[in-house]
């Protein structure tokens, strides 16, 4: 009891709970790709070209996808998905939306030909999925906002978003934004820069603000590409902070980052920053050797990956916390 009031007094989280995600041992080479939280506060594991669909206590529901170019099927690597609810949404690196039902059935695939879609928030004036693109050299960051799940993804409507990081002579093949809709609102950053922009319904940008970050730094100008040594390019990545999503707690804005790990030079460590709609901060950073999932029902998720000598893959615990 005397340890959570400090904590309270510190302005630290408040653990309230976790689960470990019961993951059976299917065979086969574990290589998690990416880690979700659904809009119903279950858990998405994309390895590979399968989904692990998880519930609220980390009980597996479901397994479903597959390789091969059948009906629910991937020809490539999963790359993004979300669930909200109803329709789990998942983007293969070949460019194809695959929809499903919220029993895994695939109900039907799309085209879409952007290079590496990547999911930023749900719900956006009423839209059912949102979606960012990855800029290169030449495009700028797009926002693009589905507000018919029935015609998804042909539907949508564009959005280009001011960001000053991609104005700079910054030679990074992409940029990523992230968004959020409150009250009518949207926020957006983007993940090489420590400023909040909030547009109208209009998607006309009316404010902009600067946010503090802890040891946060500018990245380097020039991209390091040299895939002939992977741990060099891992240690290059790893030695700059990067924004790494936008989500709400309450009345409060939440925005994970990270950050170099001194004791781990190719694995980063996680900053969370909460602050109000004027980019100011209203709690010191909380720092965490783990992975942000996002928000449900006012408490934090993150992910944290235990090693597990007997088993043939590491032990996954989601920590919830109230802030």
């Amino acid at each position: 009891m005397f340890l959570l009031i400090w904590l309270a007094w510190q302005g630290e989280p408040e653990p309230v709970g976790s689960v470990f995600l019961n993951r059976p041992a299917f065979g086969g080479q574990y290589v998690f790709t990416k880690y979700v939280l659904g809009g119903d506060g279950t858990f998405l594991i994309n390895e590979g070209f399968y989904i692990y669909h998880y519930d609220r206590d980390g009980k597996l529901i479901r397994r479903f996808g597959g390789r091969g170019g059948g009906p629910g099927e991937f020809g490539a690597r999963i790359l993004e998905s979300a669930y909200d609810g109803e329709t789990y949404y998942v983007f293969d690196n070949t460019g194809n939306w695959n929809l499903f039902d919220r029993n895994g059935r695939f109900i039907r695939r799309g085209y879409r030909p952007v290079r590496g879609l990547h999911f930023v928030g749900q719900n956006l004036f009423g839209s059912q999925v949102s979606l960012g693109d990855y800029q290169n050299a030449q495009v700028p960051v797009v926002g693009m906002f589905y507000r018919n799940r029935e015609d998804f993804p042909k539907t949508f409507t564009r959005f280009h978003p001011t960001a000053e990081a991609n104005t700079r002579d910054l030679d990074f093949r992409f940029s990523l934004c992230f968004f959020l809709e409150r009250n009518g609102i949207l926020f957006a950053v983007n993940e090489l820069e420590t400023k909040l922009y909030l547009y109208d319904k209009d998607l006309t940008l009316q404010k902009k603000f600067d946010f503090q970050a802890p040891t946060w730094s500018d990245p380097p100008k020039k991209f390091f590409m040299n895939w002939r040594n992977a741990q060099a390019y891992a240690r290059w990545w790893c030695s700059f902070p990067k924004i790494r999503g936008l989500t709400a707690m309450d009345d409060q804005l939440i925005i994970p980052m990270e950050i170099p790990d001194p004791d781990n030079p190719t694995e980063p460590a996680l900053a969370v920053l909460k602050m109000g709609t004027d980019g100011k901060l209203t709690r010191p950073a909380f720092k965490a050797k783990a992975l942000y999932l996002g928000v449900y029902r006012s408490q934090m998720h993150l992910l944290f990956i235990h090693d597990n000598d007997d088993a043939a893959f590491p032990d996954f615990e989601v920590r919830r916390y109230r802030w």
